[in-house]
């Protein structure tokens, strides 16, 4: 197994639980995004490492990946949007 898979797969191990935790707050509107959130933030790792980054803190990096995710923020906006006026009464019709 390559050094890199491997790392990759013992943060997985270590830090998922915590990742599923946080893109699930991110997207509880939208529940069914919450594992291409995981995918996104791990595929992110394995390309950062691939590329030779060092990151000293594992955890801040995973978290402040998932944070900063256009695709969560992209999403939450796109559903905010489709959703306006949902459950709004109007009052001269």
């Amino acid at each position: 197994m390559d050094y890199n898979k491997k790392i990759v797969n013992e943060l997985w191990q270590e830090h998922e639980p915590y990742i599923r935790k946080l893109c699930t707050y991110k997207l509880k509107s939208l529940p069914d995004y919450v594992d291409d959130c995981i995918q996104d933030v791990f595929l992110a790792l394995s390309d950062a490492l691939h590329k030779g980054k060092v990151i000293e803190y594992p955890k801040a990096w995973l978290t402040k990946v998932a944070n900063n995710a256009d695709d969560i923020n992209t999403m939450n906006t796109e559903y905010v949007n489709s959703t306006a006026g949902e459950g709004r009464i109007n009052a001269g019709r």
